[in-house]
């Protein structure tokens, strides 16, 4: 294999990382991936199959990859806990009130 054909299919591993990274649904998911990615991405400088240059772009487009991915997670977490919101405008204590209001009371009453 050649440095050129070794570069090309490492730049293409490193995109879909990248790709891979950013569908995560946990920004832990995502961190986790994030640092296989950065290990890989170190192994190909220190074997000279990418110059800095090189590095530093594809390190740039992982670290965009994770950034996106816990955008996402935390518009999916505000989103679920809007959904969770009753939408009701009663205080909550009117709600017990109502119990109390339909139960059967006992005691001296006969």
């Amino acid at each position: 294999m050649t440095k050129e054909t070794a570069f090309r299919n490492a730049s293409q591993e490193i995109q879909l990382k990248a790709q891979w990274i950013a569908s995560r649904r946990t920004p832990e998911e995502a961190r986790q991936e994030y640092d296989i990615g950065s290990g890989y991405l170190c192994a190909l400088y220190d074997t000279g199959i990418f110059d800095r240059a090189a590095f530093t772009a594809e390190a740039d487009l992982l670290k965009a990859a994770y950034r996106a991915a816990v955008r996402m997670a935390e518009k999916k977490a505000a989103l679920s806990a809007r959904n969770t919101e009753s939408g009701k405008t009663q205080p909550s204590h009117s709600s017990i009130a109502i119990i109390f209001s339909n139960v059967k009371r006992g005691g001296a009453e006969s």
